[in-house]
This record gives structure tokens, C-alpha cells and sequence, in this order.
């Protein structure tokens, strides 16, 4: 188990630890971009992993890289080809129903096969657009797709076998990103899916407007979704990158601690909130003013 530091004599130690932890994460996903321009062939590449494995965070830095090295890459989340959501959350808590919103019977599917058709026919392509604090599609883009353009694929659902058979259908690159673990920092230990539950807890509050009670609620989906529809296929990408900084518990500290405190006593959450506070409680903090400007883990706080 991997034993993370918990103690700095200073803020310019910290922010040391930072550069070096963002450097080691950003070599680990330029081998991504390297591989792709390495096979000619490939025009299509499929970016799968769970929620809060920073998916975001990967494709940018690798269409960077890929257009550096001259390449004119088309991001494509598949996210948006989510079905528009009409349940209310706050019905859905009443209620205690499990909402859909991971399985492949969440998305558009056939619309997502109509658009990748069209793409690689060289036709013009109406994207979908999904918002997701109203959770619905709120319009469409135009994409005219290039001879050598390379299409970046990205979602959760990229690694679905149904959408794996239709990227099969051309030339195509997978790369699956997780949260390696576990790992122990000041006599705590954390696994890949509690640090990815940190991570959402707070991405959701600040660019989703969920409240900390309704990401809780929805994580047993989540996990269910992940069980039953990725973990049988994470052996089947080309490359899998770690996609854990070292510094970012320390991080999520304390805006985590700040958002789990507004739960209140009587949400089932409650003590599963509670739990994480004293997870953390412990964890040394970083104050988001030492993150760089272009820092990956913009993802998550902005």
C-alpha cells in the first residue's frame, strides 16, 4: 500500500509537491498520445473510465499533445448523447427510486451510432448538447469532419461493449484512466472509489448544482453501474493510466468537509457524511491558491 506524505514545513514545499506530483500524471499521459501517433491508421480514440477518474482532465491533455504534434483532433464526450432527464431530484430522493444514469440504456445509442457513421463517411454531423444542471439536450453542433482528423471519443460508456463493437468498425485506440489504490496517508486509508466519491462530491456541488445528499444518494447506482457494466471490461483496453495526485486529498480537504457539513441529521446521508468528515478531518490541507493556472485538477474545483 502506498504511504502518501502528510507533513510540510512550508507553502513552497507544498507547492513543490504539487509541480512534481502534475508533472508524473501529465509523462503518464503523453504515452497515450505517443501510441496513437505511432499507428497511422488510427483516426478514432476511445476514452473510457468511472465517474471522477478524470476523463476531462485526460482528453484534454492528449488532444494537446496530439495537436502539437500537428494533428487536428475532434472531442466528442458522450455524455452528451444522454437521453434528456425529466425526474425531479428532489422526487427521486422522496421516493427512493434509482435513477439510470450510467447504463447504456441512459444514452441516445442509436443517435450516437447515426453521428459516428456520418463522421467517418466524411458527412457534416449534428452533436448533441447536454446540459447537465437542467439535464436535458438544449440544442446541437455541426461538425464537419477532416480526412485526418483524429476523433476523441470520451465517457464512461466507451468501454460498454455495444459501443465497443461500433468503434471496432474503424481503426481505434483504447485508453482506460481509473484511480489506482489503495493508498494510506496520516493512518487513513483510501481506495480508488472513495477518493473518486471525493472527487464528485465536490465537481457536483460547484459545476452541477447537486447538493451533497444527492450525489450520495446517486453513488449507489454508480457503483452498481460500474460492477455490472465496466469492471468486467477493464482488461479489454490498449493502455490504462493512473490518474491519482498525490496531493489531492489534501486538496478536497476542505471544501469536502465544508459541503459534507450542510447534510443534515436527518438525510440518510447523514452518517456516511459524517464518516468521510472524519476521514479527512486528519489529512494536512491545501489551500486551492497553490494549484497552477492550467493545473489538470481544474476538473474538479475549477
Amino acid at each position: 500500500m502506498r504511504q502518501l506524505r502528510n507533513e510540510f514545513g512550508s507553502e513552497a514545499e507544498k507547492i513543490a509537491y504539487i509541480i512534481d506530483c502534475e508533472r508524473e500524471l501529465e509523462d503518464r499521459l503523453e504515452q497515450a498520445a505517443h501510441k496513437a501517433l505511432a499507428r497511422p491508421e488510427v483516426r478514432l480514440l476511445a476514452l473510457a473510465g468511472p465517474t471522477c477518474s478524470c476523463k476531462s482532465t485526460a482528453v484534454r491533455k492528449i488532444a494537446a499533445d496530439l495537436t502539437q504534434a500537428g494533428k487536428r483532433v475532434r472531442v466528442i464526450s458522450i455524455d452528451d448523447f444522454f437521453y434528456s432527464r425529466a425526474e425531479d431530484r428532489e422526487q427521486l430522493l422522496k421516493t427512493n427510486a434509482q435513477p439510470d444514469f450510467d447504463s447504456i440504456d441512459a444514452l441516445d445509442f442509436p443517435y450516437l451510432c447515426k453521428c459516428l457513421d456520418n463522421i467517418f463517411a466524411g458527412e457534416r454531423t449534428m452533436l448533441p448538447v447536454f446540459d447537465f444542471v437542467s439535464a436535458r439536450r438544449t440544442g446541437y453542433t455541426a461538425l464537419d469532419p477532416g480526412q485526418y482528423d483524429i476523433f476523441l471519443f470520451e465517457g464512461i460508456q466507451a468501454i460498454y461493449p455495444e459501443v465497443t463493437a461500433r468503434f471496432a468498425e474503424y481503426g481505434y485506440l483504447s485508453v482506460y484512466v481509473d484511480v489506482a489504490g489503495p493508498v494510506e496517508i496520516a493512518g487513513e486509508v483510501f481506495d480508488g472509489r472513495k477518493i473518486r466519491l471525493a472527487r464528485r462530491l465536490v465537481r457536483d456541488y460547484r459545476f452541477r448544482a447537486a447538493p451533497p445528499a444527492f450525489t450520495m444518494y446517486l453513488w449507489r447506482s454508480v457503483v452498481e453501474n460500474e460492477e455490472r457494466n465496466i469492471l468486467p471490461y477493464v482488461h479489454t483496453p490498449e493502455m490504462r493510466i493512473d490518474t491519482f495526485l498525490p496531493y489531492e486529498l489534501g486538496l478536497l480537504r476542505d471544501p469536502l468537509i465544508e459541503i459534507l457539513d450542510s447534510v443534515p441529521p436527518s438525510a440518510d446521508q447523514y452518517a456516511g457524511a459524517r464518516e468521510l468528515i472524519r476521514s479527512f478531518a486528519r489529512i494536512e490541507s491545501f489551500d486551492e491558491s497553490y494549484l497552477p493556472r492550467e493545473s489538470v485538477y481544474r476538473e474538479f474545483l475549477g
